[in-house]
């Protein structure tokens, strides 16, 4: 008997860690480029211009609205709103990486690229709407930034 519980337990870890490294977007990168990077980058939205800034650690006079905490395969906060020209900061506090990326028919588009565990991405929202965004790795975690 104590066997056959082992076994159910090992095939529910195993079951749970597929499901946590799979992606419900078949859209993904067949190059690897997305998943290559050992770096976040930054998106400054404007007409069609986007900026690479590296990996960032955070800002310090970065307001707590401005701020998305990832945990536990979802976003802390699921609509923010901040103010045009604001820049929001995503910390990535799983041990997984993930993105937060804008979903299609949004403009302008945003992608903060890989967020890496324990590090940070950014994005300076130019231009006043409600922007939804998801994890191009996990298709179940979603958010909402609205710029007034």
């Amino acid at each position: 008997m104590k066997t056959y519980r082992k076994i159910a337990a090992l095939a529910v870890v195993a079951a749970l860690g597929l499901a946590a490294c799979g992606s419900s977007d078949s859209g993904g990168s067949s190059d690897g480029a997305k998943a290559d990077k050992t770096t976040t980058t930054a998106a400054k939205m404007s007409d069609d211009t986007m900026a690479d800034s590296g990996s960032s650690s955070g800002s310090s006079d970065a307001k707590e609205t401005d701020k998305v905490d990832i945990k536990d395969f979802a976003f802390d906060s699921a609509t923010i709103k901040v103010k045009v020209g604001d820049t929001v900061t995503w910390t990535n506090s799983d041990t997984t990486a993930h993105t937060a990326t804008s979903d299609d028919g949004v403009d302008p588009k945003f992608d903060t690229g890989t967020i890496e565990a324990g590090k940070t991405g950014t994005v300076t929202f130019d231009k006043a709407g409600t922007f939804k965004y998801h994890c191009d790795f996990h298709g179940n975690m979603h958010g909402t930034v609205v710029v007034e």
